[in-house]
């Protein structure tokens, strides 16, 4: 290592001092100030787009945020009316399991081909608004399901009425 170390050296100094004789100079003074007036316009600081937009802009990736405006009593009120549980009840009532099945040690909830698991969600549609509900336990006679912060348990197989 030593033997290259000496070589090398020798090379970089005979380069060093052999560059302004090519014309192999560093940049003028005024290519230089150009290059420095280019780097600082470009690194300025720069208002804030975000700074434009609406307070009471929704953010999307906010899950605690509500897509719908509030009453004012603390409940969401959603384009039919209802509330988040009344929404729940309404859309629950139409999803109706085939069944129930465990599949290496976890339960699936069967709608004829489709295989639901607990943390999976289910997107219905009601009054020409689309809602997401979350599947989050499923028993073997019945299955939880959740639509923002309520719940509501429905049976796999609901009861025939005469």
């Amino acid at each position: 290592m030593k033997g290259i170390r000496t070589p090398l050296v020798f090379l970089v100094a005979v380069f060093s001092a052999a560059a302004p004789l090519l014309g192999l100079d560093s940049a003028s003074s005024a290519k230089r100030e150009e290059v420095l007036g280019l780097a600082s316009k470009l690194l300025a600081p720069r208002a804030n787009p975000a700074a434009q937009l609406p307070v009471d802009l929704i953010n999307p990736f906010d899950p605690t945020s509500q897509v719908y405006p509030n009453s004012g009593d603390g409940k969401t009120k959603h384009p039919s009316g209802l509330s988040d549980r009344g929404i729940l009840q309404k859309v629950a009532d139409e999803i109706k399991p085939s069944g129930m099945m465990v599949l290496s040690g976890r339960p699936l909830l069967i709608f004829r081909e489709k295989k639901y698991e607990v943390g999976e969600s289910i997107k219905r549609n009601l009054e020409g608004v689309d809602y997401v509900l979350v599947i989050t336990a499923i028993d073997a006679t019945s299955f939880r399901l959740r639509f923002n912060q309520e719940e509501i348990t429905r049976p796999i197989k609901p009861a025939m009425t005469p």
